[in-house]
């Protein structure tokens, strides 16, 4: 598994490389690298061959070989393959015209698109299914639960945190934290509390923060405490409501509006300059991968004056939220480059980060993009 993981690695690694070489129009390198690829039967490098092979100007230009690889593709069920073909077969673009084939390849595609959507929606159905099991028996694990089955529970709630049920990970932490006698395990309880606290189960970071704040069961940590304390205080929601406790008053979607999330009372305070505050519900945040808190990090660090200016903590929380291909932080960061702002200004790296933004969707990284190229100001003119 780790040479497979190791390989596809190497493989990717290689694709990007030529991509990057095809931006630059550079296709003798993407040649070179695309072809051991294609030959060993990759779909994607396959129909990136043939546009490349169709884009050249002159003699480098062939119709053929772009035709070759489009089929190769299109044959592996490559959507845009079979798609493009079918245009070209049908309007009569570089080759003869010809219905039968257009009809063909269109057919290809629809079909392709057709049992995409049905895989996607039968996907989706088998995860409701298991979700309506897993509440089944996590309902009757909270039946034999009440009645001190301590064994019941424990059969039919392990099966659940295989899956992730947070639910599940919580009532098993409070199984052993209350059972009586030599059946009581406050490390095994922790165990349980930690990893359902970990995916964010409210009741879980309140129990693991109680028991590292009393001391009573497991070693005190304050530090550990503060951090889930914080954590379960944030959260203000919860997937499935445990068995026994009161129910919250229905909350209207006018009162909803106007509650704020952690991140936004963060925002509050970093306009007021309130930076200790701001600091304090991001980093949390942060830590859980959330790329807004992430961005907004690397903008308090790099930005700000005084204490808080460090542009090595900005740039490592940059290139967190830019590593899981967020667009905001990847086209901020961009911009900084190109003008110089809080940084040393550097145009390569900027066209490098707008034209990430911009492959994702992001309309003013294309627009950027596209003067940069017209004007040919701060880099060569491409029009």
């Amino acid at each position: 598994m780790t040479w497979a993981a190791n390989a596809d690695a190497d493989k990717t690694s290689v694709f990007e490389t030529a991509m990057a070489a095809y931006d630059k129009k550079d296709y003798v390198t993407a040649l070179m690298m695309w072809l051991p690829l294609a030959d060993g039967g990759d779909k994607e490098v396959q129909f990136m061959l043939g546009k490349m092979y169709l884009e050249q100007q002159g003699e480098a230009k062939d119709v053929d070989r772009a035709i070759y690889w489009y089929q190769q593709a299109a044959n592996q069920g490559h959507h845009e393959a079979q798609t493009t073909l079918g245009m070209m077969y049908l309007n009569g673009e570089e080759v003869e015209e010809n219905p039968q084939l257009a009809a063909k390849y269109l057919l290809l595609a629809t079909r392709n698109e057709y049992a995409h959507i049905k895989s996607a929606i039968e996907i989706q159905q088998e995860v409701e299914k298991i979700k309506i099991d897993e509440t089944a028996d996590f309902e009757k694990g909270m039946d034999a639960y009440r009645k001190q089955d301590y064994t019941t529970a424990l059969m039919l709630w392990l099966p659940l945190t295989v899956t992730g049920n947070a639910d599940a990970l919580y009532m098993l932490g409070k199984m052993y934290l209350e059972q009586p006698g030599e059946r009581r395990n406050p490390l095994k309880a922790e165990y349980w509390f930690k990893r359902a606290a970990e995916l964010g189960q409210a009741d879980a970071q309140m129990a693991l923060g109680l028991i590292y704040f009393e001391g009573k069961d497991i070693q005190k940590n304050l530090t550990l405490a503060s951090r889930w304390l914080l954590k379960a205080s944030n959260n203000t929601s919860k997937s499935v409501k445990i068995a026994g406790r009161n129910k919250k008053p229905a909350v209207s979607a006018k009162s909803r509006k106007k509650e704020l999330t952690p991140f936004n009372k963060g925002m509050i305070a970093y306009q007021n300059k309130d930076y200790v505050s701001a600091l304090m519900l991001w980093h949390p945040l942060a830590i859980q991968g959330n790329t807004d808190a992430e961005l907004m990090l690397g903008n308090l660090y790099m930005r700000e004056e005084g204490i808080y200016k460090d542009p090595v903590l900005g740039m490592a929380w940059y290139q967190k939220a830019i590593a899981k291909k967020d667009i905001k932080t990847t086209k901020t960061l961009g911009l900084m480059y190109l003008y110089g702002d809080d940084i040393k200004k550097n145009t390569g790296r900027a066209i490098d980060l707008l034209q990430l933004a911009a492959r994702e969707g992001d309309i003013e990284a294309q627009f950027m993009l596209g003067n940069i190229y017209f004007h040919g100001e701060v880099t060569q003119q491409n029009l």
